[in-house]
């Protein structure tokens, strides 16, 4: 089941990324349940569902559709043995731990913003998902790092190492699970205050699998207009840009009425080790380069949306508080 290298002999890129996202998993699911303890269920459905929808997609793509290879890390997990999955590479320890951490913090981060309506919350919370993929994306595919190599596609066609049809994928399926669990959460809070066994599996067991099996059967729909774009001869960027416009838009829209929510200690933390870590990354692919590449600019350019997002709750109460207490001074004086 487990294959193991000698962690001196594997670079330490792989190391630090097999550290953060353990880390970041463990506290996430140290979180999670004290929430659900607590009567919000919501993390602890989200972590489930992503790791199941993130096994689905992983094991499709190396055992069935074979459009990239891992790269070698200090754990590796062996499918091989699974019957049925003999023709599966082998898998890095973090590759399970990947989709419940991005999704966490993409939650996180959107859900201080205090976003009201649930399709603009998701939308943005897909727009976020773009910010923390920049940085791993294109790291992973460099090649003094290589976390993986992308085979010859038709749908691949590459910015900076970062397959176009990927960041469409990450923007609008992860959009999806978003609305999926804001949408059935109000249902789930209540069964999961029920209590009992059953009540219990319902939430954390059937629903976080259902959301996963439905947004891998609904998902290649989402792709349609960039694989139209495709194979008419096209290119896909333009089709890419009006997705990120759009949502952009949405996401000026929404923070226009939203109410921020205090930013949590998690939170603050999780995405602190993330930034930390690839910024130490960044610095390390200048220094071997010898310059600053221009992946490296819109790495820090996501880097530095995700720090955006994580003080914007802050500054907009700030400025109410000052607000109201100019408002008072008006009012006494």
């Amino acid at each position: 089941m487990f294959v193991i290298h000698n962690p001196s002999d594997i670079l330490w890129y792989q190391n630090l990324l097999d550290v953060v996202y353990l880390t970041i998993a463990v506290i996430a699911a140290v979180y999670s349940r004290r929430r659900y303890r607590d009567g919000r269920p919501e993390y602890a459905v989200l972590m489930v569902a992503a790791f199941v929808y993130g096994l689905l997609l992983e094991l499709w793509g190396m055992v069935v559709h074979h459009s990239y290879t891992q790269g070698t890390f200090a754990v590796m997990l062996d499918w091989r043995w699974v019957p049925g999955f003999s023709d599966s590479t082998l898998m890095p320890l973090y590759v399970p731990f990947f989709y419940p951490v991005m999704l966490f913090l993409g939650y996180k981060l959107v859900e201080a913003l205090g976003i009201e309506s649930l399709w603009q919350r998701a939308i943005v919370g897909g727009l976020i998902m773009s910010f923390l993929d920049a940085p791993y994306i294109i790291e992973g595919n460099l090649r003094h790092v290589v976390w993986w190599t992308w085979h010859q596609w038709d749908l691949y066609q590459l910015w900076l190492g970062w397959p176009l049809v990927d960041m469409w994928w990450q923007m609008t399926w992860d959009a999806l699970i978003f609305y999926l669990l804001l949408r059935l959460l109000p249902r789930l809070t209540r069964r999961a205050s029920v209590g009992g066994a059953q009540a219990h599996a319902s939430v954390l067991i059937v629903a976080p699998v259902g959301i996963a099996v439905v947004v891998n059967l609904i998902g290649p729909f989402l792709h349609l207009p960039i694989v139209v774009a495709t194979y008419v001869g096209g290119r896909q960027w333009p089709v890419v840009v009006v997705l990120y416009v759009v949502y952009l838009a949405v996401a000026v829209r929404a923070l226009r009425s939203a109410r921020p929510l205090r930013v949590e200690t998690v939170t603050a933390v999780c995405a602190g080790i993330y930034v930390v870590a690839f910024v130490a990354m960044v610095i390390g692919n200048d220094v071997h380069e010898g310059r600053v590449p221009f992946y490296a600019v819109v790495q820090v350019i996501g880097l530095v949306m995700i720090g955006v997002t994580l003080v914007f709750p802050a500054v907009v109460a700030s400025r109410r508080t000052d607000a109201a207490a100019s408002q008072r001074g008006l009012l006494t004086g």
